[in-house]
This record gives C-alpha cells, sequence and structure tokens, in this order.
C-alpha cells in the first residue's frame, strides 16, 4: 500500500485522546491518539494492526497472553481479544504454548 493511502487509512481509524485522559498520566498510545474501531475492510485491517505491532510489540520479544492483553487494552480497551486474535489471524504475531510473538518473515 502507498504511504499516502496507509496514512490516509490510518487518520481514519485513530482518533485524538481526549486532553483528561492525556493529562491524567495517561500513556495508553503512541502520541496523542487512539484506536477509534477495528476496520471491516481487510486491507485497512491489516495496516492498523501491522501499525500496532510496528510501534508496541517489538520483534524478538515474547508475551504471555496477559501481558498482551495489557499492551493491547492501550491501544483499544473496547475489545481487547478481537484485537489479539486479528493480529494472529493476520500473522503478524505467532501463538505457541499460551505465549505470543512477533511472526517472522
Amino acid at each position: 500500500m502507498p504511504d499516502r493511502d496507509r496514512a490516509k487509512v490510518l487518520r481514519a481509524f485513530f482518533r485524538p485522546i481526549r486532553r483528561a485522559e492525556r493529562d491524567g498520566g495517561s500513556t495508553r498510545f503512541w502520541g496523542d491518539v487512539e484506536l477509534a474501531r477495528i476496520p471491516a475492510r481487510q486491507g485497512d485491517k491489516r495496516v492498523v494492526l501491522e501499525e500496532i505491532a510496528d510501534r508496541a510489540l517489538p520483534a524478538g520479544e515474547t508475551w504471555s497472553e496477559a501481558e498482551l492483553n495489557g499492551i493491547l487494552s492501550s491501544y483499544y480497551a473496547e475489545d481487547v481479544a478481537s484485537l489479539r486474535r486479528h493480529l494472529v489471524e493476520f500473522r503478524i504475531l505467532g501463538r505457541s504454548g499460551g505465549t505470543y510473538r512477533r511472526a517472522t518473515g
């Protein structure tokens, strides 16, 4: 996807965090944005999921389900399970024996 189209998708699905949340010490999201909703279109969904993974889930690390849920709730607290499931379905994350890791090539 061209960078301009990718940026358009990200602007469409992330929203600014309200000032009260920002001033309350929350470091939930990169910068001052949060995921407004999980996109329905598969291409848009992939862009959003890759962005979250690139920013919050470094390659080479592993997470328990509880740890991953904590990270993902910072981006989309409304439905952490769906977000986690989509990351696995799109093969952005791999799951083995109850641990998650960034998928490789």
